[in-house]
């Protein structure tokens, strides 16, 4: 039963997450990641995805590059959708140099 309510309560998070990244609501995606940290669901790739997603829409480009880093610090594995996101996040503020260097990070075969 507790597996069956966690499961449940990862798919709303992320369900949540992705309603947000439709608006480009990049704090309260933050801040339900937060929220997550201090419940029993554990933040997956894909709702820090979801955040990078926000941070892209919103032209966040140093929040995507600190999504990124803390993902891989929470020892996640990253996926082609962060890094594309936090690339074209750089690329919307003239960051290329910043997107170059995570298009070469992004080449490491952890990267599906």
């Amino acid at each position: 039963h507790t597996t069956m309510n966690s499961t449940a309560d990862h798919i709303t998070y992320v369900a949540v997450a992705s309603a947000l990244e439709g608006e480009a609501r990049w704090q309260s995606s933050l801040s339900l990641l937060v929220h997550m940290s201090t419940q029993i669901v554990t933040a997956t790739t894909e709702n820090y995805n979801a955040l990078v997603s926000c941070c892209e829409k919103a032209r966040c480009w140093q929040l995507s590059l600190q999504v990124l880093h803390d993902l891989n610090e929470f020892r996640l594995r990253s996926s082609t959708v962060t890094y594309s996101g936090a690339v074209l996040a750089c690329a919307s503020q003239s960051q290329w140099q910043h997107g170059l260097l995570l298009l070469r990070w992004g080449e490491t075969p952890s990267i599906p």
